[in-house]
């Protein structure tokens, strides 16, 4: 696991010029991991003028190819991934749109007829090289689809997804458990310098609450798109490039009270709570 911690703003809740108070002090952490899980969807798109029942089985038969991929990258030895999940609806008509040019000509700028959609998603264990087959495989779908788009009564293609990262549940109680114990020490580092500097002393916390929660991932999703695939390898075989997802992260930011003893005037004042470090 890895940690990162940011400086969040100090508040004062206390009397001017008094020796005795309470402070709020909010303390910031995240945790990242490697993604466990990756995501993929392929959202297939057909449109007929002929009739609705055409347009369905255009659909689905360019769904059934891509589900067919999807299902040999099933990690099975995981019995909470299932199979493919394919979510649709049913045909539904469009009619054709015009619009006017500035010469106030009527101009057809979409074909209409009937149109389906559906959508194929795929949950499976984070493997860079079996994602990357899986884009590879996938990639003849997509790019023939990309032709089919210029017959405009006719129309059938697919887009592909870029794979996301996602975490098992159990991970994220950990690392949201984590989080929480750096927020703590964030917020005590803080404390601890302004307590030094200010003369505050018996520290103790009277009161805990949460102050956001968040889900995150950093550095970028680094893979093979497939408009950017490595070239061809001596006889036509295509080079693949592991698939690198992005770290996932849980922040926990706490805002903790304590209440103190002493503290000098310097720190009590009402120019030192105007200081933006110390925002009241």
């Amino acid at each position: 696991m890895k940690f990162s911690t940011s400086l969040l703003a100090l508040a004062l809740a206390l009397p001017s010029l008094a020796s005795a108070g309470t402070i709020k002090v909010v303390g910031q952490a995240t945790v990242y991991h490697k993604a466990e899980y990756a995501t993929v969807s392929a959202y297939v798109y057909s449109r007929c003028h002929e009739s609705a029942q055409k347009a369905q089985q255009a659909n689905a038969d360019l769904a059934k190819q891509i589900s067919e991929v999807f299902s040999k990258y099933v990690d099975k030895s995981d019995t909470t991934l299932g199979a493919p999940q394919a979510t649709g609806g049913f045909p539904n008509w469009e009619p054709a749109r015009y619009e006017y040019n500035d010469k106030r000509e009527k101009v057809k700028t979409g074909c209409g007829g009937w149109e389906m959609s559906n959508t194929i998603t795929l949950k499976t264990k984070n493997d860079p090289d079996a994602l990357s087959r899986l884009l590879d495989e996938m990639s003849p779908l997509v790019d023939r689809a990309a032709g089919e788009v210029t017959a405009m009564d006719k129309v059938t293609y697919a887009t592909l997804s870029q794979p996301t990262g996602c975490l098992k549940d159990e991970t994220k109680r950990a690392l949201r458990a984590a989080a929480i114990k750096e927020a703590r020490l964030d917020a005590k580092a803080q404390l601890d310098a302004l307590a030094g500097d200010c003369g505050m002393t018996d520290l103790h916390i009277e009161a805990v609450e949460p102050y956001v929660e968040e889900g995150g991932y950093r550095g970028g999703y680094r893979a093979m798109a497939l408009a950017d695939a490595a070239p061809p390898a001596p006889g036509g075989a295509r080079t693949a490039t592991p698939v690198e997802l992005a770290e996932q992260g849980v922040t926990q930011a706490w805002r903790f009270t304590y209440s103190y003893s002493g503290g000098n005037e310097a720190c009590t004042t009402p120019a030192a709570q105007a200081n933006p470090r110390l925002v009241r």
